[in-house]
């Protein structure tokens, strides 16, 4: 049983879009923590080589002061340090990121399933695996193209203030420093 649309009827672009942005919503409340926790461990020991360097022959080595010993070890101490507002730091921004990310794949998707079938003369589900995998890699990667930008700022606020330093008061901040 279909709620938007009868069934076997060929599938809306717009239900795929709907749908898409619905993924993307309820996902991002696992992805936002999955993301900041690998970009901490991503971050900690930047600037380190360049104490390595400098100092090359002593006791400094790169990474020898990380601050988490693993992944789990890296949530634990950011949530006691910030509590659920550190763990979710960027939601809104990764809720932006792929609602639009997931309603144009998955639009597009579809749309192009539907546009291949119809050149070929042949039903949605004829088309071949080779035909779905093209589709389906083309589509995720123009899913991308408004979502790069996105990524960019969400990225960046996520990692603010990680040595102890905001460079950003907030998202516009952000924005106008990235174009500038």
């Amino acid at each position: 049983m279909s709620i938007l649309q009868p069934e076997g009827s060929p599938v809306k672009i717009r239900n795929s879009f709907l749908g898409g942005a619905a993924a993307g919503f309820f996902q991002s409340f696992v992805l936002t923590p999955v993301e900041l926790i690998k970009l901490r461990m991503q971050m900690q020991g930047i600037g380190q080589w360049e104490v390595f360097l400098e100092f090359e022959g002593h006791h400094s080595s790169p990474g020898a002061h990380k601050h988490y010993n693993n992944t789990w070890d890296c949530y634990v101490k950011v949530y006691r340090a910030e509590r659920l507002k550190g763990i979710y730091k960027g939601f809104g921004l990764t809720v932006f990121r792929d609602i639009i990310g997931f309603a144009f794949y998955f639009g597009l998707f579809d749309y192009s399933c539907q546009y291949w079938a119809t050149k070929k003369k042949i039903s949605v589900d004829e088309l071949s695996f080779f035909n779905l995998i093209m589709i389906g890699g083309l589509s995720g990667m123009l899913s991308w193209i408004p979502n790069y930008p996105m990524d960019v700022v969400k990225t960046r606020i996520q990692a603010d203030g990680v040595e102890g330093i905001n460079k950003y008061s907030g998202v516009i901040d952000c924005c106008k420093k990235s174009l500038s």
